[in-house]
């Protein structure tokens, strides 16, 4: 029984990610801090959100105003940062952005291409004592402080322990921390897991000047250790970081904290991902009449130049084009999949040697086959509208929001049995009928093709198949769910009601 209607709304939340759409985003951690917070205000009265002043980010676009300028602060031996801080209201929610100019807004673009320096270290320490220094400029002691990623993992460490004069312990007593791990590969701004090794997570946080220590700084492992709370973006990956395959070499560390490590599944806004609604469409379509998907699917095809034909089935991929994508086993079988009757379309863009195979597989069967490297989010609606199944087998996949799109479109998934597809695609069962999707559950070539052919065969009978769509497409996975349990569970945060373990 769901009791988050019942609880109290009079408490204060500061939601704090590195991203956040509509003003920055390189992936679904920019959709989810632009998204949850908004359903956030439905139960909980003061909710805002913290971010950094990129300066890809257009201020008279988005009337972003200053409101404290040159705001010095000695972070190091004799090292000071000058913080500019602005504000905005988007939608009716208050949302708050730092800039450092040497560290934010002189600089275009979001992360940092040299991962092995310790400049991407630098810059996210710089805005983790920045959002403590905006709330005490703001006179706000937060209830909770939503600490999204590895980009922000310094922060509770930042509050538990002093940190070059700072007491910030006693300036946010009674403040709770909730540590969200969206991606546990990925550790700090260096990504390289042998160096953040170096880093105990106990020992005291570098200052700016010690740049060695600071390359090794590992921000997740701190975020994990020091916050109150850790969740994942959903339930299964939260079991499955706590095992050697999947834990990123943490996984100890987590299961001392298992009493406070929960699971919420991500959500999508179903006002943004609504075929019956979206203007960039051929043709709009319900559930209950997805036989209009012809329409899109013959929209997509001339769009991309494949043959003009509603009965061929059209798999996709909308996806960064990386390893983890699964990206592999797709070289593996796509020769062999393009002697079939279907049509291949993949969108998005990533690793160099992925994207020549694409093109050279492109080049050979360009009549069955289009593959474009640059992203366009008005194309991903499209492509999910007009194509039959959209494949994601990834080798890991902590929540995954591509599979939950394209069941709001009736493109049927076919997903690798990891992290989030777990909590959201249950395997088609013709027998019974039901089902949302075709899973395999070893990551190997042969069972993704399995999987493949499975939803092939299926698609042949086309009232089985319409059923399946339907069924898909009445299924809801909306923000609001899962809002509710993130308030649940910075509820019982603030009551201290998550059990205690031994954390040694």
């Amino acid at each position: 029984m769901d009791s988050s209607d019942k609880l109290p709304k009079r408490y204060t939340v500061s939601f704090v990610s590195s991203e956040v759409v509509p003003f920055s985003k390189t992936g679904g951690l920019g959709d989810v801090a632009g998204q949850l917070p908004f359903e956030l205000r439905q139960s909980i009265q003061n909710v805002h959100i913290i971010t950094p002043l990129y300066g890809t980010i257009d201020t008279k676009a988005w009337d972003i105003q200053l409101f404290k300028e040159n705001c010095e602060v000695d972070i190091a031996d004799g090292k000071r940062v000058i913080y500019n801080f602005y504000f905005t209201t988007y939608n009716g929610l208050r949302v708050y952005f730092i800039d450092e100019p040497k560290y934010f807004s002189e600089i275009d673009q979001l992360y940092l291409d040299n991962t092995k320096s310790s400049r991407n270290n630098a810059r996210f320490l710089v805005f983790n004592i920045g959002v403590l220094v905006l709330l005490e400029e703001l006179n706000i002691q937060p209830d909770v402080i939503h600490c999204n990623d590895w980009h922000t993992g310094v922060l509770p460490n930042l509050i538990d322990r002093k940190y070059h004069g700072f007491d910030w312990k006693t300036t946010f007593e009674g403040t709770k921390v909730l540590f969200t791990i969206h991606n546990l590969y990925f550790q700090s701004g260096t990504h390289e897991h042998s160096m953040t090794a170096n880093d105990d997570g106990h020992s005291r946080l570098p200052l700016l000047t010690e740049t060695d220590k600071l390359k090794n700084l590992n921000f997740a492992k701190r975020g994990i250790i020091y916050a109150d709370a850790v969740n994942a973006v959903s339930p299964h990956y939260a079991e499955e970081i706590m095992t050697p395959k999947f834990g990123e070499e943490l996984h100890t560390i987590l299961q001392n904290r298992q009493h406070k490590v929960f699971g919420i599944l991500n959500g999508i806004d179903n006002n943004e991902f609504n075929p019956a609604t979206d203007p960039g469409l051929q043709k709009s379509y319900k559930g209950d009449n997805s036989d209009y998907k012809e329409s899109n699917k013959r929209f997509i095809q001339q769009q991309f130049g494949l043959k003009e034909n509603p009965r061929i089935p059209v798999i996709a991929m909308v996806t960064r084009i990386t390893e983890q994508k699964g990206i592999d086993l797709i070289q593996e079988i796509l020769p062999y999949l393009l002697e079939r009757r279907v049509q291949f379309i993949i969108l998005g863009g990533g690793e160099q040697h992925y994207e020549d195979f694409f093109r050279g597989m492109e080049r050979k069967k360009s009549e069955k086959m289009h593959a474009q490297f640059k992203f366009e989010p008005s194309q991903e609606t499209q492509i999910l509208a007009g194509s039959d199944m959209f494949l994601m087998p990834s080798r890991f996949e902590p929540a995954g929001l591509g599979q939950l799109k394209s069941i709001r479109y009736g493109c049927i998934p076919v997903v690798h049995a990891v992290g989030g597809l777990v909590d959201s695609i249950v395997n088609v069962s013709p027998l019974r009928r039901t089902g949302n999707g075709f899973v395999f559950y070893s990551y190997n070539s042969y069972e993704l093709y399995g999987a493949i052919i499975r939803s092939l065969e299926y698609y042949k009978d086309r009232d089985s198949w319409y059923e399946l769509v339907a069924r898909a497409m009445n299924q809801t996975f909306s923000w609001e769910i899962p809002s509710k349990q993130y308030v649940q569970l910075y509820w019982n945060m603030i009551q201290e009601t998550l059990g205690s373990e031994n954390e040694d």
